[in-house]
């Protein structure tokens, strides 16, 4: 059976996930909404510039040879994840703590702030596994 280390070494966001979804706890428990917005939205701003600088990259690498479908498997994922973990972040700071409302934007906050973590450290893969591309006709 693998080890706890072994299993976050394996991919690099691993262990970025996990401190993401700390954070986020930590945050959840200390019940300040200007706390949470602070650091919330700065773990947004550092997750988003992140993606977008990897997805502009690709772009520009790759725009004579993708058609709307692939740029849209580029672009989608990632701006979905801002725009939730936006939407959770508000739903935080707008809400008492531990209601509903809070909760939901708590859950919401800390999933899709992983899933943009994971969704720019995937366009860095395939961008640096990609020693050629390929044209669909």
């Amino acid at each position: 059976m693998k080890t706890l280390g072994q299993w976050l070494s394996e991919k690099s966001y691993r262990s970025t996930v996990v401190n993401l979804v700390m954070l986020t706890g930590v945050l959840a428990m200390s019940q300040s909404s200007e706390l949470f917005m602070a650091v919330g939205g700065g773990a947004i701003a550092i997750a988003s510039f992140y993606f977008l600088l990897r997805a502009i990259a690709l772009t520009a690498r790759t725009k004579r040879f993708v058609n709307p479908y692939q740029l849209s498997l580029t672009w989608i994922p990632g701006l979905l994840a801002i725009v939730l973990a936006m939407t959770g972040l508000y739903l935080v700071i707008s809400a008492e703590p531990f209601s509903m409302g809070y909760c939901l934007g708590v859950i919401l906050f800390a999933c899709e702030l992983a899933m943009l973590t994971i969704a720019g450290v995937d366009l860095d893969d395939s961008a640096s596994k990609s020693s050629r591309i390929i044209e669909v006709v």
